[in-house]
């Protein structure tokens, strides 16, 4: 039995980008997560391909996986050195 698509692929678009930027998930996790492979991914979110074979059942079961992990250790790393960052601008913007 072959995958089905959903309906709305650029409302997938937007929601894998989200889930990438604004949860921290990895490509690896969404990939995973739905059960398609990693350059598949890729290849929809760059929109070098329009349709991404994931059905409903795969969505649940990413947001089931990306709910129960931890951020990667590289986002969290970038996330600290953001904060550090803007906390040093916070308490010296006479030093720029």
């Amino acid at each position: 039995m072959g995958k089905e698509s959903v309906g709305d692929q650029e409302a997938l678009r937007e929601m894998l980008h989200f889930f990438l930027e604004k949860m921290g998930a990895t490509q690896v996790e969404l990939s995973e997560g739905m059960g398609v492979s990693r350059p598949v991914v890729i290849d929809f979110l760059n929109k070098e391909k329009e349709r991404l074979p994931v059905d409903r059942e795969g969505l649940i079961q990413l947001c089931k996986n990306l709910r129960s992990r931890r951020a990667s250790k590289r986002k969290l790393k970038r996330e600290i050195q953001n904060t550090s960052e803007k906390e040093k601008l916070e308490s010296s913007p006479d030093e720029l």
